[in-house]
């Protein structure tokens, strides 16, 4: 049964620093509750006791510092929040998080593993053990979600971005058993 070890609502997050520290256990395993973020607007970090190879989960592969946000766009912007510990790369966007967990939910995930936000940054112990298991969560994730833009905003399937040229990005999408590309769709929605 996992443990709840952050919960807060979209109108708390915008320009913020969470912090999962004072609630997480280095070695365990912590995943977003896709549901939660969709359905309540809320993001919701559980904590794993045990594997997750037997939770229906997508994982996320993008680069830490993306595109250049877009100040131009006409889509709602709901703005972004920072990791305490990870504030040298893109702050999250609200609304690419929404679009991942979207995603998930559609491929029967009904949680999301995001580095950023499901390792304790500020934690060297957590880090060295999260990275040990990385290989193994992409593994035995449902789908792989490449955000090629990074984490703040989505980008059309013409921008050039970084995404390739990353040292993960092999295994990040050679590993697992599925794996799709979110891009900002300039016909509607979808």
């Amino acid at each position: 049964m996992p443990r709840t070890i952050y919960d807060t609502p979209f109108d708390s997050l915008a320009n913020s620093v969470i912090d999962i520290t004072t609630a997480a256990k280095p070695g365990h395993y912590r995943l977003i509750d896709c549901s939660q973020y969709v359905q309540r607007q809320s993001l919701r970090i559980c904590e794993f006791t045990d594997s997750i190879a037997i939770i229906s989960y997508a994982a996320i592969s993008y680069v830490w510092r993306g595109n250049p946000l877009d100040q131009s766009t006409s889509d709602s912007d709901l703005g972004a929040f920072a990791v305490k510990g990870a504030e040298d790369g893109d702050p999250i966007g609200i609304d690419v998080l929404h679009h991942a967990c979207t995603a998930s939910l559609l491929e029967g995930a009904t949680y999301l593993w995001l580095d950023r936000l499901c390792i304790m940054q500020t934690n060297k112990d957590d880090k060295a053990w999260q990275i040990a298991q990385i290989y193994n969560i992409y593994l035995n994730c449902k789908v792989c979600l490449v955000l090629p833009g990074g984490i703040r905003q989505l980008v059309t399937e013409v921008e050039e971005t970084t995404w390739i040229e990353r040292g993960w990005t092999l295994q990040e999408v050679a590993v697992p058993k599925r794996a799709m590309v979110l891009f900002k769709w300039e016909l509607g929605p979808g």
